[in-house]
């Protein structure tokens, strides 16, 4: 019904794997800041010493963003140490302006922090701070936090209409039996499954998304409908790195019927998988189109 696109949402990413910097420049707090690793993970931390640092830690300067258009900004970052009861605060702003207000970093586990926000230049100075907690005037807490995975850019958008093929969705082994192609509707691609005689259950469509982002919520979604009246009924289900996000879902109706289910995101990559659940030849013919991965904000 559409055709196929791709919005990545790491347009800039800073992972600082390597303990590359990616154009991130230290401010006066960020000289205070040093790389750890766990595992082959690297991140940015705070002193290890009690410190209490406001101001600047991260600047940095980005362009070829749209005027007018909305992005995300976002990062992982958890508290480091328990010695206080207090607590580090974190914020960006862009060319002068906050993109997300103050947060308190109350976590020692990694936790995602972000805001949406419109470009109101091509080129956008970004500028990471932290503080503390603030009470009457009196400083309290440390700037003891880590940062990791620090991602700039649209939230991500993928379509497969199959106005031009699969667009690297693969056919799964329930689609051995044969028969499956695109087919057209009134000017309309979508993907035909004449199921034949056999075992059709199982996988029917798989492909491996790159490009999206750790502890980010996401919605697999596609359209299904019914081709026939014959006996067996087609039942489908949505599934992310072998793990199903959707009931198995009978469709009765010949009318597009849409298939949706939500999911977080475990890390960079993942694997998307349409599962058939009948396996009988006769009836349980179908087609589907326009599978989406959109990203929630």
């Amino acid at each position: 019904m559409n055709q196929n696109m791709t919005n990545a949402s790491t347009e800039d990413l800073t992972t600082f794997d390597n303990e590359n910097m990616n154009g991130w420049v230290k401010g006066p707090n960020g000289s205070y800041f040093t790389f750890k690793n766990e595992g082959d993970n690297n991140y940015f931390t705070g002193p290890e010493d009690l410190q209490n640092l406001h101001g600047v830690v991260l600047t940095k300067q980005i362009s070829g963003f749209i005027s007018g258009e909305q992005y995300k900004i976002a990062l992982q970052a958890r508290k480091n140490d328990d010695r206080t009861t207090h607590y580090p605060n974190i914020n960006f702003s862009g060319n002068g302006t906050d993109l997300f207000p103050y947060q308190k970093i109350e976590n020692r586990d990694w936790q995602i922090y972000s805001g949406i926000f419109t470009a109101d230049k091509e080129s956008i100075a970004f500028v990471f701070k932290s503080t503390t907690t603030i009470d009457n005037g009196a400083v309290l807490g440390t700037s003891n936090i880590d940062i990791d995975n620090i991602r700039i850019g649209k939230l991500y958008q993928h379509l497969t209409g199959f106005e031009n093929g699969l667009n690297d969705w693969v056919l799964g082994p329930a689609t051995a039996t044969g028969g499956v192609q695109i087919a057209d509707e009134g000017g309309n691609k979508c993907l035909n499954f004449p199921t034949q005689a056999g075992n059709n259950a199982g996988v029917i469509l798989t492909r491996q998304f790159n490009g999206l982002y750790p502890q980010q919520k996401y919605r697999f979604s596609m359209k299904v409908r019914r081709t026939n009246s014959a006996p067996a009924v087609p039942v489908l289900s949505l599934a992310v790195d072998g793990q199903g996000i959707t009931a198995q879902t009978a469709f009765p109706s010949q009318t597009w019927t849409e298939l949706a289910g939500e999911f977080m995101s475990p890390g960079f990559n993942a694997t998307l998988d349409v599962i058939s659940h009948v396996s009988e030849g006769i009836g349980n013919d179908y087609r589907i189109d326009d599978l989406r991965l959109e990203e929630i904000s």
